[in-house]
C-alpha cells in the first residue's frame, strides 16, 4: 500500500502544520503522519538508530518562505525546525543512498505486510533516497516543533 500526500506543498503552510503530537498505530495513522511530514527535510546524519530500544528517530525541518523586493516570495533551504519523526518497535533499519548528498525531502510512505509477521516501511525522499523501517507492527510518531 502506497501512502501519499494528495497534494505537494513545500515545507507545509503554517495553518496546515500540525500542533499536536500525530501517532500512528495502523496504515490510516500512518496516512496522516505521512501527509504531515511531506516534503519536509531531513539531514542523514542526524538520524539516530537505537537498536536495544528498537527506535528510529529522524529530526525533520521545513523550507521557510520569505519575501524579497517588490513583495516577492521566495523559498529558503529547509533550515526551519518542524518535529521528530519516530518509529518503534524497530527490528532493523536500512539506508539505501543512491545521491549521497546528506539533505533529503521527504516524497512518500509505503507500507508492506511481511511473510511472517511485522511490517516494512520505506520512506522515500524526492531526491534519490530509501530508508527501510522492519519492524514488529506500525508504531509511528511525529511530534511537530513548537511554532517560532
Amino acid at each position: 500500500m502506497i501512502v501519499r500526500r494528495a497534494a505537494a506543498v513545500r515545507g507545509m503552510p503554517e495553518e496546515h502544520r500540525p500542533t499536536a503530537p500525530l501517532v500512528a498505530r495502523d496504515e490510516r495513522g500512518l496516512r496522516e503522519i505521512a501527509g504531515a511530514v511531506h516534503d519536509l527535510w531531513f539531514l542523514l546524519p542526524d538520524i539516530a538508530y537505537d537498536a536495544a530500544a528498537g527506535r528510529v528517530t529522524i529530526p525533520m525541518t521545513h523550507e521557510e518562505k520569505r519575501r524579497g523586493w517588490f513583495g516577492i516570495a521566495y523559498w529558503t533551504g529547509g533550515e526551519v525546525p518542524a518535529g521528530v519523526l519516530t518509529f518503534d518497535a524497530v527490528q532493523s533499519f536500512r539506508v539505501i543512498d543512491e545521491a549521497q548528498i546528506d539533505t533529503y525531502n521527504v516524497s512518500s510512505l509505503v507500507v508492506d505486510s511481511l511473510a511472517g509477521g511485522g511490517v516494512r516501511i520505506t520512506l522515500y525522499g524526492g531526491i534519490p533516497i530509501e530508508l527501510h523501517v522492519i519492524a514488529d507492527r506500525i508504531v509511528a510518531r511525529f511530534d511537530p516543533a513548537p511554532p517560532p
